[in-house]
């Protein structure tokens, strides 16, 4: 897997090298940075995290791989990246991003007929927000909404959504969570937290 992550630094950094647009040299040049970085290190932000999500996900999807709670794992990351200046826009896009490659996985091993035979089929690489913390408190937090506004914005099937229910979710991602099912995107579902803890 470190080899893997360095790979992909190392061809970041050679399309970077090659790379005439000052702005997309930029960018190719801080994923190389991070791929290198993340290889051996802990993540020390959202972009790091996220992008080691990313690697870490891809080597274990087999089927159906959820991606957990992960308005509460990436939650410290994201409040990192807050404090250096990463708005929630920069942010939201880069979960946009994630929609995208999960959409684009394609997890089926084998030959091209097996691939053919799965095609267009349900993954259920779902994402769980909300719910209630070890104490029982209420957990929804700023990622909890951009993880519905990616679904809103970015309107792919997968990764789906599951918003955990209790007695003191905040109206307002309920609300924000209707506005992404009369998208009619079939999602997020919403699930009791009571029942499912029982």
């Amino acid at each position: 897997v470190v080899r893997m992550y360095h790979r992909y630094g190392d061809t970041c950094q050679a399309a970077a090298d090659k790379c005439f647009n000052p702005i997309r040299k930029a960018e190719l040049e801080k994923m190389a940075e991070v791929c290198h970085w993340i290889a051996e290190n802990p993540s020390r932000d959202f972009v790091d995290a996220i992008q080691n999500f990313w690697f870490y996900w891809m080597m274990i999807t087999h089927g159906t791989a959820p991606l957990g709670r992960f308005d509460q794992f990436m939650y410290p990351f994201y409040k990192k990246s807050k404090e250096n200046g990463m708005t929630d826009a920069d942010i939201l896009e880069y979960i946009e991003c994630l929609r995208i490659k999960v959409m684009q996985f394609n997890f089926v091993s084998g030959n091209a007929k097996q691939r053919d035979k799965w095609a267009g089929m349900a993954r259920w690489n779902n994402c769980v927000i909300g719910g209630v913390d070890e104490n029982g408190n209420d957990a929804t937090n700023e990622l909890s909404y951009l993880i519905l506004d990616s679904a809103y914005e970015i309107r792919t099937p997968h990764f789906t959504i599951t918003i955990r229910v209790n007695e003191n979710t905040p109206l307002k991602l309920i609300h924000e969570g209707m506005k992404v099912v009369k998208t009619g995107l079939g999602m997020p579902a919403f699930v009791s937290d009571k029942s499912y803890i029982q």
